[in-house]
């Protein structure tokens, strides 16, 4: 009847150890459910030739997102994509990118941002 016993406690606190580590997988969401929170745009105030200023917001509840954000542009009748850095945006909150602009310069290029990866 003590192995029993023991054997019925040692099975239930395994079964809670993984339901543990089931529980701290899902609260470490993965870096697409990330992505999905962020959204980024352009508003004013105008920069450049009539250009718009773009923002990251993080739509998240509660959890701040690092973002990898890169911009597509097109040079000599080329497409090109390059990183355009690196930027944590808290819950909830919206960080404007004032040394970038959609349209920096005389050539009426048009820059696009978006979101390459997110990670809490």
């Amino acid at each position: 009847m003590k192995k029993l016993k023991a054997f019925c406690l040692a099975l239930t606190a395994l079964t809670l150890g993984f339901g543990l580590v089931a529980n701290s997988e899902e609260s470490n969401a993965p870096a697409e459910s990330a992505i999905s929170h962020i959204k980024v745009g352009t508003s004013a105030p105008n920069c450049g030739k009539g250009g718009k200023t773009p923002y990251i917001k993080n739509n998240h509840g509660s959890a701040s997102i690092l973002v990898n954000l890169h911009v597509r542009y097109s040079y000599n009748g080329q497409s090109r994509d390059t990183s355009a850095g690196s930027y944590r945006v808290n819950s909830g909150k919206t960080r404007k990118l004032t040394s970038k602009c959609s349209i920096p310069g005389p050539t009426n290029q048009t820059f696009t941002y978006y979101a390459k990866s997110a990670s809490y």
